[in-house]
């Protein structure tokens, strides 16, 4: 019953499907995500054996190997949300997005099989997606991840440290636009992992309308069952309803409040040389790769005569 419902099902279907009254279907409902977020807990592991592992998955999806030491691919995603009153959440307005919908910003982290390592719910959909990342868990034990590991992300990530993230701006050279063509290439395994979980459970496809902490268990319960799907190898059977176009699309304590909104951590003093460090790191590591694509001989597609890109 809760499986069907949070693949799209109608509350009203499944109560009468199943003869049960609506408050003993969400009653079952909590319960069981519950159970299934416990059941399948999602961890990234930093111990090294692991980070191996995982960076060989990243190996083996790449034909002319240059990106040898990935450990995940970062990105995230706005799930769509019911106005929340004033008594719940002090400004819902935090909650309103560019895109012109109240949500939650959701951070995640795939390996190379597009399973979650990382799952962090903790940002009104308002928030960046690198100062929600820097809110979360791992980026405070991102210093532990040992050398020479990174995460791909995109752009929006390029200050946070041991993220590897494309060039950035117009007026690039080839060599670099090659760089970011690979890099991006790799990382789109996350986006391909959203896609997977928006398309596979249906009750994302419409704004979700319980409290907020209920709302933060309905996705974890959906990024749980993604994973035990993948490992499982179960396909997909299921098609957007039309009109629907697929979206770009804890940890941390569930957000009751306002208070619950951490400031942007600032940098300073011996902090601040070390971030330094990490980012001149960072810029070495792009010179590398970009140079070892070039001695492979790896050349990106032909720039489209439209675009131009």
């Amino acid at each position: 019953m809760t499986v069907r419902y949070l693949a799209g099902g109608s509350y009203l279907d499944l109560t009468a499907l199943y003869g049960v009254s609506v408050p003993g279907f969400y009653q079952s409902v909590w319960m069981v995500c519950e159970a299934i977020v416990d059941c399948v807990p999602i961890t990234f592991d930093m111990r090294t054996q692991n980070l191996n592992q995982i960076a060989n998955g990243f190996v083996r999806r790449q034909r002319k190997v240059a990106f040898r030491y990935v450990v995940g691919a970062l990105d995230g995603m706005l799930v769509k949300i019911k106005r929340l009153s004033v008594k719940e959440f002090a400004k819902p307005v935090q909650m309103w997005c560019r895109k012109g919908y109240y949500g939650l910003n959701v951070q995640g982290m795939c390996d190379a099989r597009r399973i979650f390592t990382f799952v962090a719910i903790n940002c009104p959909a308002s928030v960046h997606d690198s100062v929600a990342f820097s809110m979360s868990t791992l980026y405070q034990f991102l210093h532990l991840l040992p050398e020479p590991f990174v995460i791909l992300a995109d752009a929006a990530y390029k200050s946070i440290p041991l993220c590897l993230t494309p060039f950035d701006g117009r007026g690039r050279t080839e060599d670099e636009k090659n760089f970011s063509f690979f890099q991006s290439s790799l990382r789109i395994n996350v986006e391909c992992a959203f896609g997977a979980l928006y398309q596979r459970w249906g009750i994302l496809w419409r704004p979700l309308c319980a409290s907020l902490r209920r709302n933060v268990l309905v996705i974890r319960a959906c990024f749980a069952l993604h994973n035990f799907t993948q490992l499982h190898n179960q396909p997909i059977n299921v098609r957007l309803p039309r009109g629907h176009h697929s979206v770009h699309i804890d940890e941390a304590p569930y957000m009751h409040g306002e208070e619950d909104l951490q400031p942007v951590h600032v940098l300073a003093g011996d902090e601040a040389e070390e971030h330094q460090c990490v980012n001149t790191n960072m810029q070495t590591l792009h010179r590398e790769i970009t140079e070892e694509l070039r001695q492979l001989g790896v050349r990106r597609p032909v720039p489209s005569l439209f675009t131009g890109v």
